[in-house]
């Protein structure tokens, strides 16, 4: 009778192990879930493209596992060729460029930093502002477009950092001013403004405004 027992509870344990087994097997789609890579920058200058990544990899994660679950579809090996399957494939080659590019954007990042630039610095060289190809010239014409586009976003001073600030800095250094090119307005650069402006005959406070703007460029 004592074996009988034994034997009977071992096939209810049996039973509710493939159960689990089978529930796990259901919910989890075969091969990890994708991890972001260790060289990425999750202190990029620009948070919404890493609030964007980390929904990326939320939405890739999520399919693959839906796709799994309900419909015994493994988007990343799939086995079979019919409609459905192309379809859910196809989704999740769309999220993975999508994750793919953001992931290069923030691991591009890192190695700048690495390399010893800043988020502003950064910033500036993604908008085409900072590159050894642009002379000094090309660069003027273009904050001179800027500058007639949005006049506003000429008006800084100190506290002020930011790609915009950062240029400003390397012309008036290209001048013969001292100051840090880190693009932070701090009181060498507010200093060197307010040089430029007595030399030009404007109010000199040091802050950066659209008509201090026009005469550095233009010069």
């Amino acid at each position: 009778m004592k074996q009988i027992i034994i034997f009977l509870l071992l096939i209810i344990v049996g039973i509710l192990g493939y159960n689990a087994y089978s529930k796990y097997k259901r919910f989890n789609p075969p091969g990890s879930t994708y991890q972001a890579p260790a060289n990425i920058d999750l202190n990029y200058y620009d948070q919404e493209v890493v609030a964007d990544y980390h929904q990326a990899v939320a939405k890739v994660n999520g399919h693959v596992a839906q796709m799994w679950s309900f419909h015994s579809i493994d988007v990343r090996a799939p086995k079979k060729d019919n409609e459905a399957t192309k379809a859910a494939v196809a989704t999740y080659e769309e999220l993975m460029a999508k994750l793919k590019g953001l992931e290069a954007k923030l691991q591009e990042s890192a190695r700048l930093k690495e390399a010893g630039m800043n988020n502003v610095q950064i910033e500036a060289k993604e908008m085409g502002l900072d590159t050894a190809k642009a002379s000094l010239k090309s660069k003027k014409e273009m904050l001179l477009g800027w500058l007639e586009t949005a006049p506003s976003d000429f008006e800084f001073g100190i506290g002020s950092e930011g790609p915009l600030v950062y240029e400003i800095q390397g012309i008036l250094i290209k001048m013969g001013y001292q100051m840090e090119h880190d693009g932070i307005y701090q009181l060498a650069t507010t200093n060197a403004v307010e040089s430029f402006e007595r030399k030009n005959g404007f109010y000199a406070d040091g802050r950066m405004d659209p008509l201090t703007a026009y005469a550095l460029l233009a010069n």
